[in-house]
């Protein structure tokens, strides 16, 4: 596990409206990152297409790979901007709910699902006691958490599973080092980032979370009391995603 910085995000540079940190952004951050966001853009057409698709290419998987069944009762961890939550129920899926550890990000998939799917805060404290569900999917958001915190939320979620549910985790902050050299210059870069930011010959940086192999990733879900742990990439023909599925 080795931690992950930025400058930016969406085209919006963070010292634009804060100060940028070694330490893990907070909610005022966001706050201030989504005031500046929504100034910005009006609607999911107007983000970068690649990023959209990144997105859809996870609901994909969850409708077409996963397969599950649109009668499922779902909870989406971190929703953000909801552009998988919108292509769920877009195609079908009414038992959608979200959380989010604010509801700021949320102006857009607000007007999509329900106030009472609608669930602030961190899991399980956000979430109504007897509210289980068939599948419960986290997608770019493993990375807020570190060790502990990331052990501690997947245990949440396996308290929170109907028989035979699912936890589905999408990571597009990992690892990927079946292919050696690209693992090697991943690790050259990320020594010559942090030498740069604690020299002062690199701007200052945004902490923005930590980057897991698919072995630590997998190796989480152990530690929550996952027994039955696969995982791939989203779509094998470009590294971008890949997903753990605990039972």
């Amino acid at each position: 596990m080795r931690k992950l910085y930025q400058t930016e995000w969406h085209g919006i540079p963070f010292a634009s409206f804060a100060e940028m940190s070694s330490n893990p952004a907070g909610a005022d951050f966001y706050e201030r990152f989504y005031a500046a966001f929504f100034e910005k853009y009006e609607d999911w057409s107007q983000l970068d297409r690649k990023w959209v698709l990144g997105k859809l290419s996870v609901a994909d998987f969850l409708i077409n790979q996963a397969r599950i069944p649109r009668i499922s009762r779902i909870l989406s961890i971190g929703c953000g901007l909801g552009i998988i939550e919108k292509t769920l129920i877009d195609r079908g899926y009414q038992g959608v709910e979200v959380t989010e550890i604010s509801s700021v990000p949320l102006r857009w998939i607000a007007r999509q699902v329900p106030e009472q799917r609608i669930h602030i805060g961190l899991l399980p404290a956000c979430v109504p006691d007897g509210s289980f569900y068939d599948v419960v999917f986290l997608s770019a958001v493993e990375n807020c958490f570190d060790a502990e915190e990331l052990v501690s939320l997947l245990k949440a979620v396996k308290a929170r599973l109907l028989p035979g549910g699912r936890c589905l985790l999408f990571s597009v902050s990992f690892d990927y080092r079946v292919k050696p050299l690209r693992g090697l210059l991943r690790k050259v870069k990320a020594a010559l980032l942090l030498l740069g930011i604690t020299t002062g010959l690199r701007g200052p940086r945004q902490f923005w979370g930590y980057i897991r192999s698919p072995l630590e990733l997998k190796e989480a879900m152990r530690q929550a009391g996952f027994s039955e742990i696969t995982g791939g990439l989203v779509d094998p023909a470009h590294d971008d995603t890949y997903w753990i599925e605990g039972v």
